[in-house]
């Protein structure tokens, strides 16, 4: 009050509401910050935030390729899985595909859940929008495996560059608002590390002696290399 009447004195012309409401440097720098920095600090961290789940998914999807005995792909990915699927089916064993392949299709997921939420929240999607997403975040097995990683390693360039984009903006916006510094560490998002090859495909387990009969399979323990009839590595599920 005693500001509101020095300012009358002064020659401030209208009610004691009027005066608070004035448009003064104070409230326009509140209203830029209010009304325009933070929206766009927030929108620019929820697509910071998906980049980095994106990344996650990335390197779970790169797990499974590295994995021992990889994924199907190629032209007939398809249905090379099938016949693998019919074959554990009547107990012919598997080298682990099958399960790299389903857990790698999961992965894509989680990158097309990420990829969705960064179109931003509303955006309609339609099922055939989600069919061009996995394909273009490297879910389509019947590409070669070369194409697949090259896809992932596209996509992780590209969302470590989102994340690098939002926390130079929130530093930018931050160091110019002494209000926001002691919050700076709630605006930025931080990148995953590298990727690292799983334990478990650096090195093979030691193969067991070739098996020659079901009932030599029958006694292996689960998850065990062996050399099957045909001459190939397999693993016991």
């Amino acid at each position: 009050m005693k500001e509101y009447q020095k300012a009358t004195s002064q020659g401030f012309k209208g009610t004691f509401e009027d005066w608070q409401n004035r448009a003064d440097e104070n409230t326009t720098e509140r209203d830029i910050l209010t009304k325009s920095l933070l929206p766009k600090i927030d929108k620019s961290q929820e697509t910071a935030v998906a980049a980095r789940d994106d990344i996650s998914a990335i390197h779970r999807a790169r797990e499974e390729l590295d994995q021992n005995g990889g994924v199907f792909a190629g032209a007939f990915a398809d249905k090379m899985k099938f016949a693998a699927k019919v074959g554990a089916f009547f107990g012919i064993p598997d080298d682990g595909k099958i399960q790299n392949t389903e857990a790698y299709g999961a992965a894509i997921g989680s990158r097309v859940a990420s990829m969705v939420k960064a179109f931003g929240s509303g955006t309609a999607i339609s099922d055939g929008d989600r069919r061009f997403a996995a394909d273009m975040a490297g879910g389509n097995i019947t590409l070669d495996e070369k194409s697949m990683r090259k896809i992932l390693e596209i996509g992780e360039k590209a969302a470590r560059g989102k994340i690098d984009q939002h926390n130079t903006l929130a530093d930018k916006i931050v160091g110019a608002n002494k209000a926001l510094k002691d919050a700076r560490d709630t605006y930025i998002v931080e990148a995953p590390g590298a990727y690292k090859k799983p334990a478990t495909a650096s090195k093979a387990a030691a193969p067991a002696s070739t098996i020659a009969s079901k009932s030599d399979y029958d006694k292996l323990p689960a998850g065990v290399v062996f050399t099957g009839p045909d001459g190939k590595q397999w693993r016991k599920q």
